[in-house]
């Protein structure tokens, strides 16, 4: 397993075999840039698993990427991971998004609060849900999608939780 780093840096990264095979004589490099050409384009041991937010720039980023990766480099995503997904607590026309917006925006403060923090809850779920599309329209790969956890640090039994989304949608 590899991390890349950004999408620009780890463009760059993967050409460089190609370009070393392409321009430089043979010999100890070339044979070593052969190696590392062989295993990416070898897809019993190399997979693209991009991780990626339905947010705007997120993924768009993602979907270039995936492009680029396709294009260039002749590499496919072979799983979509989408981290951080609000929870869809209250779906248009539901019961419970009617109570929301029937709470008083202003008197009880407590009550304006829970609405004010519904409403914000739905419309970035709202907003993971277009982004949602957009990345199921552009990247042609199964789809593994992680909740957001609301919680001020990640520890062992969150980590737990993730892997057990990821390895239930992986099998």
């Amino acid at each position: 397993m590899f991390d890349m780093p950004a999408s620009g840096h780890a463009i760059s990264m993967l050409k460089i075999p190609s370009v070393i095979l392409d321009t430089v004589p043979e010999g100890p490099l070339t044979r070593d840039a052969r190696k590392l050409h062989d295993l990416l384009m070898d897809r019993r041991r190399t997979a693209v698993v991009m991780v990626t937010l339905a947010e705007e720039m997120p993924a768009n980023e993602a979907r270039e990427f995936s492009e680029i990766l396709r294009e260039d480099l002749g590499l496919d995503v072979t799983h979509l991971v989408v981290n951080q997904l609000y929870p869809d607590h209250f779906p248009e026309g539901s019961t419970p998004s009617r109570v929301l917006e029937a709470l008083p925006s202003n008197g009880d403060e407590e009550l304006a609060a829970l609405r004010t923090h519904g409403l914000l809850g739905r419309s970035r779920r709202a907003l993971n849900e277009q982004y949602l599309r957009v990345l199921g329209d552009t990247i042609d790969a199964p789809r593994v999608e992680l909740p957001f956890l609301f919680t001020p640090a990640l520890g062992p039994d969150n980590i737990d939780t993730l892997s057990h989304v990821l390895e239930n949608a992986l099998q």
